[in-house]
């Protein structure tokens, strides 16, 4: 590609202290199944005594995009199992390890690093120690967003905290103190992850306390918050109904259908796709013939005129039908 990494420094021997200056622009790095472009400045200096190296570095601040391959990147060094040899019938040599057998470094950023993504855009700091001996050994310190957005189902939410502190040995295993938000024009949702990495917690908030977990949830996952706080229907209809709209949005990406919504009703199921800006929810339900007076397969449309005014109507294969015009009040 055309990144370019360019390092200048100096070693002075009284000591063996070193300093250097790395500048990184478009520098492409693998990270799992992500490929980060690096554009920042840093500065490093540090000492050699004996075996082991310590160094304090710096980062300018900087940018960092990350795009998602899809999938692991593989290892492109040596084979751990693969003898190299120069020519055929010569035995490899024992090389003479003079090099140290642990690094020291303190991290740090002197300004925040912007990290983007097709998911995120933050602007994040650092205050770390870390220890390479056989590997990465020991990691200390914290990891902190400035401020930033995070996109969840189609959704942009603010991160209003985010931040991961580790404790030192391996296996890195970091607290999570986060908190996302998003305010909608009836509630502002909050998601809050917290305790280790490896086993987090997460629990989710409401400026709205008639709003109980499942329709927060529910708005999480893509409803509507009008519909979340539609009352009549039990909890785990409602819960049906945000697992729906996640499946309906995975199958839409996916397939390349044009279905907004799935919904599962207590004798059938319905899909929808919204039109006209979203004010306009045109769907196919269809029944399990439980109810012999009801129609096996319908069209149903929903309309909704303004904030708290709603047209409902649907016809079928029974010819049956009606439509209905809602009031909405919100309590």
């Amino acid at each position: 590609g055309d990144g370019v990494l360019a390092i200048d420094g100096a070693v002075r021997r009284a000591g063996w202290t070193f300093a250097g200056r790395a500048v990184a622009e478009r520098f492409p790095v693998v990270a799992g199944p992500y490929i980060a472009t690096v554009d920042a400045t840093a500065t490093l200096a540090g000492a050699w005594r004996g075996d082991r190296v310590g160094a304090t570095v710096t980062v300018h601040g900087g940018r960092v995009r990350l795009a998602d391959t899809g999938r692991e990147l593989h290892d492109t060094g040596p084979l751990e199992d693969v003898v190299y040899v120069d020519r055929l019938g010569d035995r490899p040599e024992q090389e003479e390890d003079a090099g140290p057998t642990r690094i020291e470094l303190a991290i740090a950023t002197a300004e925040p690093v912007r990290v983007a993504s097709p998911e995120a855009d933050a602007r994040v700091r650092a205050d770390l120690t870390a220890r390479i001996g056989d590997g990465l050994d020991w990691l200390a310190g914290r990891v902190w967003v400035v401020d930033g957005t995070v996109v969840l189902f189609e959704r942009e939410y603010d991160i209003a905290r985010a931040e991961a502190r580790f404790a030192g040995p391996t296996p890195i295993d970091p607290d999570l103190d986060i908190e996302l938000r998003r305010a909608f024009p009836a509630a502002v949702v909050s998601i809050f992850v917290s305790d280790r990495l490896s086993d987090p917690r997460v629990r989710f908030a409401s400026d709205v306390p008639e709003y109980d977990d499942v329709q927060i949830l529910s708005i999480i996952l893509g409803q509507d918050p009008d519909e979340a706080n539609n009352s009549t229907l039990p909890p785990e209809q409602r819960a049906a109904n945000a697992v729906g709209g996640v499946l309906a949005g995975t199958v839409r990406d996916t397939l390349r259908l044009p279905i907004d919504v799935i919904r599962r009703h207590p004798d059938g199921w319905e899909v929808g796709k919204f039109l006209f800006g979203g004010r306009v929810l045109v769907g196919y339900r269809t029944r399990d013939g439980s109810d012999p007076s009801a129609n096996l397969n319908e069209v149903t449309i929903e309309w909704r005129l303004r904030r708290n005014v709603v047209v409902e109507a649907f016809w079928g294969d029974e010819e049956a039908g009606a439509a209905d015009i809602l009031y909405v009040i919100r309590l």
